[in-house]
C-alpha cells in the first residue's frame, strides 16, 4: 500500500510542474536568424555584392527590388544608357555619279566636321560607302558605312554637300581624313623609285578645268583657306616660272596635270604620270608645291601637307602641323 500511494504521488507532482510551464511547438526547430550575431545591414551589403559579382561576370541578376516599401527607382541596363546617349547621324546619302574623285571626298569631309560639331557619327549610304572603302581605311568610331535607316539629324544628297560649309575655311576634319595606308605607300615608294627624294622635290599641279581656270579665279571661285581676291594666276604657270620662285633651291621639279594644254606642260621636262591615287599623296610629300587656286586637288593636298610651304601663299596661309 506504501509503494501504490508513493508512485500515485509523483505522478501528480509531474503533471502539476509540466501544466504550469508555456507549451512551446517548435522546440526542436532552430531560430532562422540569430540578430546577436548578424545586423540586418550585413545581409544587405552581402546582397549587394553578389549582385555587382554578377554583373562583372556577364551574368544577368534580377535587381528587382523586393521590399514591398522601397521606393529606390530601378537601375537603367546599359542598352538603356546607350539609347538614352545616342543622338541622330549625320547622314549623306545618293552619290552624284558626274562629280570628280577630290569633290566626293570634300563631300564626306564637309558633312563629317559638321558630325563632329554635333557630337554625332557621319551615317553614309551604300553608294558612298563604296567610293569610301575605295579610298579610306575604316573609321568605326565616327563613320558609318551602308547605313539604309532614317535617324538622321540632317541629311545632305550628293552634289549638295559641297556647299555644306564655306569652302574658303580650314576644314579639321580633312586633315585626318587621308588616303587609305596603301595609296600612301605606293607614293612613297614612287617618290623613292624616281629618284624624286634626294633631298627632296618641288611638285606642281597645273590644271586647265575644261578652259574655265581663269574665269573662275577672275570670280574668286576658287579654294583659297580666305575670302579675299588671290591675285596670283597660275592657270598657265611654266617651268621657267617655278625656277624662278625658288632659285635658291637645287631640286628636281615635278609636274601633275589634268594633261588638258600640252602648250604648257611641255615646258616642264619632268611629268609625272603615276596614277592619279598615288599622284594625290606624292603632292604631300615635296618640300614646296605650287597648286591651282581653282582646283579642290590643292584644297585637299593644302589640309593634308599640314603646314609645309604651298605657293601661292596668299591662297594658302601655312597651317598647324597639328
Amino acid at each position: 500500500v506504501t509503494f501504490i500511494v508513493t508512485f500515485s504521488q509523483l505522478a501528480l507532482h509531474r503533471i502539476l510542474v509540466n501544466s504550469a510551464k508555456p507549451e512551446n511547438k517548435f522546440a526542436d526547430v532552430p531560430p532562422l536568424l540569430n540578430t546577436q550575431k548578424y545586423n540586418i545591414s550585413d545581409v544587405t551589403n552581402k546582397e549587394e555584392s553578389i549582385s555587382s559579382q554578377s554583373r562583372n561576370r556577364g551574368h544577368p541578376i534580377d535587381n528587382a527590388d523586393h521590399t514591398s516599401n522601397s521606393s529606390a527607382p530601378a537601375k537603367e541596363t546599359t542598352k538603356q544608357q546607350r539609347q538614352k546617349q545616342f543622338k541622330s547621324y549625320v547622314c549623306l546619302k545618293n552619290i552624284d555619279r558626274m562629280q570628280k574623285t577630290c569633290n566626293r571626298i570634300l563631300n564626306i569631309a564637309n558633312m563629317l566636321e559638321i558630325a563632329t560639331n554635333q557630337n554625332t557619327k557621319l551615317a553614309l549610304s551604300e553608294d558612298f560607302s563604296l567610293f569610301f572603302e575605295e579610298w579610306f581605311d575604316p573609321r568605326p568610331n565616327d563613320i558609318v558605312l551602308n547605313y539604309t535607316g532614317d535617324d538622321c539629324s540632317r541629311t545632305s544628297f550628293g552634289y549638295s554637300a559641297l556647299r555644306a560649309r564655306d569652302k574658303h575655311l580650314v576644314n579639321p576634319s580633312l586633315m585626318t581624313l587621308i588616303p587609305k595606308l596603301e595609296y600612301r605607300q605606293a607614293a612613297m615608294d614612287a617618290v623613292v623609285e624616281l629618284n624624286y627624294s634626294s633631298p627632296s622635290f618641288v611638285s606642281v599641279h597645273r590644271r586647265s578645268l575644261e578652259r574655265q581656270c581663269h574665269s573662275r579665279v577672275a570670280n574668286n571661285n576658287t579654294y583659297c583657306t580666305t575670302h579675299d581676291p588671290v591675285t596670283a594666276n597660275f592657270c598657265d604657270i611654266v617651268h621657267e616660272d617655278v625656277v624662278k620662285a625658288i632659285a635658291t633651291k637645287n631640286e628636281p621639279i615635278v609636274l601633275f596635270t589634268d594633261r588638258q594644254d600640252w602648250k604648257f606642260d611641255n615646258t616642264f621636262p619632268i611629268r609625272d604620270v603615276q596614277p592619279f591615287h598615288v599622284q594625290l599623296w606624292m603632292m604631300t610629300l615635296s618640300s614646296v608645291h605650287f597648286g591651282n587656286t581653282a582646283s579642290s586637288v590643292d584644297y585637299l593636298v593644302h589640309h593634308w601637307r599640314k603646314g609645309r610651304e604651298m605657293r601661292p601663299q596668299e591662297c594658302w596661309p601655312p597651317l598647324s602641323s597639328t
